[in-house]
């Protein structure tokens, strides 16, 4: 992939069902590292989606988790710093917190 500062794979089963979502840095060599887990021999199919910005590389991998919604994933995307937000994670986030504010409990 040329100009990719990272990628972000799926892992698609033989229902079509997404059974994993990740994400790599430039290099690409992590999709390879799940090849020897016990889930894997359920894959059919992989998908490769390529990033230019680094900077989105948490923010579409937490996006395809909760588009896909893989069989097992089983924590969020983590982030670090100067990454961008997932915008769900946001809304959830605002969210969970007015129901909060509305029903508090005593």
């Amino acid at each position: 992939f040329p100009k990719s500062r990272g990628l972000i794979y799926t892992f698609w089963g033989k229902s079509g069902k997404c059974i994993y979502v990740g994400r790599s840095g430039s290099h690409g060599s992590r999709p390879s590292a799940h090849f020897d887990k016990y889930w894997f021999s359920g894959v059919k199919r992989a998908t490769i989606f390529s990033v230019k910005a680094k900077s989105h590389i948490p923010k579409l991998e937490c996006l395809g988790i909760h588009r896909f919604r893989p069989s097992k994933n089983k924590n969020r995307a983590s982030t670090g710093k100067w990454t961008k937000a997932c915008p769900l994670c946001e809304t959830h986030k605002h969210i969970e917190e007015e129901l909060r504010r509305i029903f508090r409990f005593k």
